[in-house]
């Protein structure tokens, strides 16, 4: 059974489309949310799906990012055509335009689930011998724990979870800190320096600079020293 987190389900149009959706999803659980996405990863099968129909586009980013952070699989209703500053190629985002159909949301849903790289079940990302548990918020290599601070953690999370993807210094501030920084694109090297010195060792190469550009998770093949 799939649960659907609703966010920002408030006007009557949303309300249709939720119905329009019970109609095609026979068996699943609509749940709103108000607080905190995190409490809801342990509901069965959850997906996160953001209402942006009524709105002028300001609020989605805010929206969207906010429920990136509960690692849940995420599927944004746009309120028109554009973008609105969000990244298409989030690697746990689907991006749904209107007139809204409960039909193609569904289907947005497998696809943002299929993208994330997770294991549904556990909520873990597996980068060899990197496993990163994004429920607990553990990190082990090889078998041993490593303890990262919070943005720490985030920040490698984002990275692992987009293998291959070169991510420029200010599109990291956006995503893992979003308004909470100061420093500059200086602290996202900070940052990538200390997370390097507790993960990486000689036989272990996990986050790559593209000089000129930012920093990217290297894939599997690439990881050797």
């Amino acid at each position: 059974m799939k649960t659907i987190c609703l966010v920002g389900f408030r006007s009557v149009a949303s309300r249709r489309v939720v119905e329009a959706l019970r109609l095609e999803a026979s068996g699943t659980t609509f749940v709103e949310v108000n607080g905190d996405l995190r409490e809801e990863s342990a509901l069965a099968d959850p997906v996160v799906l953001v209402w942006g129909g009524d709105a002028d586009g300001s609020a989605m980013p805010g929206r969207v990012y906010g429920a990136i952070d509960s690692g849940l699989p995420v599927v944004a209703l746009m309120p028109g055509l554009e973008l609105f500053g969000l990244d298409p190629a989030a690697q746990q985002v689907e991006l749904c335009f209107p007139p809204h159909n409960g039909r193609e949301i569904l289907v947005r849903m497998q696809l943002a689930e299929s993208r994330m790289g997770k294991d549904a079940a556990s909520n873990m990302i597996v980068q060899g011998e990197l496993i990163i548990d994004c429920d607990r918020y553990e990190v082990t290599v090889s078998g041993s724990k490593v303890n990262l601070t919070y943005k720490e953690f985030k920040l490698l999370e984002y990275l692992a979870s987009n293998p291959g993807r070169a991510f420029t210094r200010e599109a990291l501030l956006r995503r893992v800190w979003q308004y909470d920084y100061f420093g500059g694109t200086r602290t996202v090297d900070v940052h990538v320096r200390r997370l390097r010195s507790k993960i990486e060792n000689a036989p272990h190469r996990f986050i790559e600079t593209v000089w000129n550009v930012g920093y990217r998770f290297r894939q599997a093949e690439n990881r050797a020293a």
